[in-house]
């Protein structure tokens, strides 16, 4: 077979080639890492005015369900409210003060 120094520079290649793949296999991650941040940045006033969009439309649904849900309660409190103010009318006419 070969002498022991051959066999030390073929066990330093391979160590030496692991630590290249090593190396680029980080420099590849903080590169991708450096081109997203760069994407995210460039596109976040975007997603703010989308986000802002839906967020306005969801206000506005909101709004109009809870009118649909509140109205007839509120119709039924200005019924009884106009109902009570007829009474005491009523009663004030008819002879006096009462409450």
């Amino acid at each position: 077979m070969g002498s022991l120094e051959t066999w030390s520079a073929v066990a330093a290649s391979f160590l030496l080639l692991q630590c290249i793949v090593g190396m680029l296999i980080l420099a590849a991650l903080g590169f991708g890492l450096w081109k997203g941040m760069a994407w995210v940045v460039a596109h976040a006033d975007l997603a703010f005015q989308k986000a802002h969009t839906y967020l306005q439309e969801g206000r506005r649904h909101l709004r109009r369900i809870e009118q649909r849900v509140s109205a007839p309660f509120v119709r039924a409190n200005a019924l009884l409210a106009g109902a009570e103010e007829a009474l005491r009318v009523l009663r004030q006419r008819e002879g006096g003060d009462h409450q």
